[in-house]
């Protein structure tokens, strides 16, 4: 098994994520914390999170061999979208904003980053449940 085909379609799904969180942080940060509430605002870039998981799951499946290896393995592809999510938080966090890195964490324990931390496992899981929903025959047999 070649390593390059197995994780190129989780950094594609962690390329989307990473996105999706540079667009959502500033916009929360510059205008939605302060215009709807930090609750709305973490609500809302959860949606944004899901959203565009199932849309690039979408496009992955059309996408010919990165489809076809996000298929094979789906834990993996979210695994490394969850790296790409934590290496790019560290590195805005760090570099760009110079905050430590466990007070930056520190978020998670709020009711606002436990939404976020919910939203960016769920996201690593999209591609186990959207490969297992895809697959006729696959889910659970009722009375077993």
């Amino acid at each position: 098994m070649h390593l390059l085909p197995v994780v190129r379609p989780g950094l594609a799904y962690g390329g989307v994520l990473c996105l999706s969180y540079l667009a959502t942080g500033l916009t929360r940060s510059l205008w939605m914390n302060s215009a709807s509430g930090t609750l709305i605002a973490a609500l809302w870039e959860a949606a944004v999170f899901l959203v565009a998981g199932v849309l690039t799951l979408s496009a992955l499946l059309r996408s010919g061999k990165i489809g076809a290896q996000a298929e094979q393995h789906p834990v993996l592809t979210g695994l490394i979208a969850l790296g790409c999510f934590v290496l790019a938080d560290a590195l805005i966090a760090g570099l760009l904003c110079g905050v430590p890195l466990l007070k930056h964490w520190g978020r998670f324990w709020d009711l606002e980053g436990r939404i976020q931390l919910l939203a960016l496992l769920l996201y690593a899981a999209l591609p186990l449940i959207w490969f297992h929903e895809q697959q006729p025959g696959k889910g659970v047999t009722p009375g077993r």
